[in-house]
């Protein structure tokens, strides 16, 4: 369910109305992409399939090129989507976006809004849109995507990482360090396998994490945002601190937790940690361990990047552990520039997988 109200003191043409804001025909067609078919033989609308998330994103999009329309006076509520987009005033909502986003910003919020329109007018031929003038180019958006200062180093968050977790258990177990080797674990199992923060949070005993044939640890994912499922082994030293963690530290945490609650990670009043609360909590472990904050997102592009740079050939691999159903996405998303040989030879290798998926 959408929740907050509408932005009043937002700049207008950087607003992302939500569809029940739309005009009426823009609407209409979107609520249809979303519908699932009448019984088992009906045609399910194009946006049904997709996640919340994903549809709220394409949504998001849409709506805020519709702001940008009311924000000049051009929002006809008597024109459908099909009418209103045109080549003109793509161009020019282009260069409005320009001057306000970064260079991949821009490309994605064009992406969304395509993605958006063959949804909703899938009789209508939208290519014409990915060639919109203003468009930023991929060396312009390789440029804009060199990392950020805050990324953090996988290997030297990982040896933190042991070095805490190895002072917490030498420590007689309490409720302080129930929380502290909860915290130490949680960015463990982002820096080892980057499940994103919904999934991280949600964690379940005997759900997302089972224990094998062979007693040992696995994280299974089912529930991603690309319904990509992901079961794999624990890494040995995470599985093994995480043992330890289920059998000694959690219940000095779970005492108070309502009965049969399976969460992984529980907060000192045994209520499950949200995934809210996960911001908050990589910044604080960020700034024990490596001196800046950290978030969970930016430890994925850490991740995926690291693996990518010393053995560009694993793209595939990279795309499995982020669960992106594509190697394009990852390499739309984590091709970080730079004049490293690596880098050369997985771009190479990226357009020779582009070219062949155009034969």
């Amino acid at each position: 369910m959408p929740r907050g109200r509408p932005s009043t003191s937002f700049p207008p043409t950087r607003r992302q109305p939500r569809p029940e804001l739309w005009p009426a025909r823009d609407r209409a067609v979107w609520e249809a992409a979303c519908r699932p078919g009448d019984g088992p033989f009906g045609d399910a609308g194009r946006l049904h399939g997709l996640s919340p998330a994903t549809r709220q994103i394409y949504a998001a999009g849409y709506g805020r090129f519709l702001a940008w329309l009311a924000a000049r006076d051009e929002l006809d509520p008597d024109q459908g989507p099909a009418d209103r987009v045109t080549p003109a005033r793509a161009a020019n909502w282009m260069a409005a976006l320009r001057t306000q986003v970064g260079a991949s910003t821009a490309d994605q919020a064009l992406i969304n809004v395509i993605s958006a329109l063959q949804a909703m007018v899938p009789d209508r031929d939208w290519r014409w849109l990915r060639r919109t003038p203003g468009r930023p180019g991929a060396a312009e958006m390789r440029a804009a995507r060199k990392l950020p200062r805050d990324v953090p180093d996988p290997v030297a968050l990982a040896g933190a990482l042991r070095g805490w977790v190895k002072e917490i258990l030498a420590c007689p177990p309490s409720p302080d360090s129930a929380l502290a080797l909860r915290d130490a674990l949680v960015v463990a199992v982002a820096t080892y396998h980057m499940p994103r923060r919904r999934n991280l949070a949600a964690l379940r005993l005997g759900h997302e994490i089972q224990r094998d044939a062979g007693r040992r640890l696995r994280l299974v994912l089912t529930d991603t945002k690309t319904d990509e499922p992901q079961d794999v082994p624990l890494h040995p030293w995470v599985g093994d601190v995480l043992t330890t963690f289920i059998a000694t530290y959690r219940p000095l945490l779970s005492a108070r937790a309502a009965p049969g609650a399976d969460h992984l990670w529980l907060c000192q009043d045994g209520t499950p940690l949200q995934a809210t609360g996960m911001r908050a909590l990589f910044h604080r472990v960020g700034l024990r361990l490596l001196g800046h904050p950290i978030s969970p997102h930016r430890l994925r592009h850490a991740g995926a990047t690291f693996l990518l740079k010393r053995a560009p050939r694993e793209i595939s691999r990279a795309a499995a552990l982020l669960t992106h159903r594509s190697p394009r996405t990852t390499g739309a998303a984590y091709d970080v520039g730079g004049p490293e040989p690596a880098l050369r030879l997985w771009r190479a290798l990226m357009k020779d997988t582009a070219r062949k998926g155009r034969m």
